[in-house]
């Protein structure tokens, strides 16, 4: 018989602050399967083993109302660990005892050939996931959710991501992007006169802007990563931020576009736009 444990689930702004944390990851031991839609999951505390992408449980002893997890469509898979291996991701929906219903993503690490669970970390109620990849080591989910005074009725239309890192078997948040923020990622060049930012699928040079929030963080990354490195060396880099019109004077007065980077996401020292090879080093 299956066995598995589920809590009630608390007020949404607890969830979210405690799956936010990759401290209660569920052990190797009772997480483990032959495939990830039959591995344990750790939400709020308790253990939810999957049978086939799917637990249920009764909301109270005796209760017909019932618990339950199901797996959002098929695991999306990619290496997340750095072992080689193809790991799993997945969305996990919870449902019963109450209105909502909640959005989890979870990640199954590929153990040789033995997928070990990971703790969920909460992404809303009734929200609607468009995409799940894995890039460059992280987990990358977009989805719509609401405006934080838009009652539960209104359809989602925010556009919001999340990007996530496996650490030591936990699932953590790297960043949460919504608004005006977007996922951008590409070729970093920064030397004299040179601050260029090349998004992977457009092949057109954007000037980051001397404004950015991160841009500190941004160039101690870049010299950290090239080091003796010849001059000008790309280093391929996840930003958070938004394309914008290029300044009127200065160096960048000669770029189409610009970028306004609020944050670093990652430097991937393996990193590569898709179909694509590092760029040389130039003499800008």
């Amino acid at each position: 018989m299956l066995w598995f444990a589920l809590t009630v689930i608390p007020c949404v702004a607890a969830v979210a602050a405690q799956l936010d944390s990759a401290s209660d990851s569920p052990s190797s031991v009772e997480s483990a399967a032959v495939d990830p839609l039959d591995a344990g999951y750790r939400l709020e505390g308790a253990l939810v083993r999957l049978q086939q992408g799917r637990a249920e449980a009764p909301v109270a002893a005796g209760s017909a109302s019932k618990l339950v997890t199901s797996a959002l469509g098929e695991p999306t898979l990619g290496d997340l660990d750095g072992d080689g291996d193809e790991d799993a991701a997945l969305v996990l929906i919870h449902s019963g005892g109450g209105s909502g219903t909640f959005y989890y993503v979870t990640v199954a690490r590929n153990v040789q050939g033995a997928y070990q669970g990971s703790n969920g970390v909460w992404l809303g109620d009734r929200i609607l996931v468009q995409d799940v990849a894995v890039r460059h080591g992280m987990l990358i989910v977009r989805y719509l959710d609401r405006e934080t005074h838009e009652p539960m009725i209104s359809a989602p239309t925010v556009p919001k991501t999340v990007v996530l890192y496996l650490e030591k078997g936990a699932l953590s948040v790297g960043a949460r992007l919504s608004g005006t923020e977007q996922l951008l990622e590409g070729w970093l060049t920064i030397g004299h006169e040179v601050r260029s930012f090349v998004p992977c699928g457009k092949g057109v040079e954007h000037w980051l802007m001397g404004s950015s929030p991160a841009l500190g963080e941004i160039t101690a990354g870049y010299r950290e990563q090239t080091g003796d490195a010849p001059a000008y060396t790309p280093v391929f880099v996840v930003l958070a931020g938004q394309v914008s019109k290029p300044p009127t004077e200065g160096f960048g007065a000669d770029y189409p576009a610009a970028i306004v980077a609020s944050r670093l996401v990652g430097m991937p020292p393996d990193g590569r736009c898709a179909d694509e090879s590092r760029p040389e080093a130039g003499n800008e």
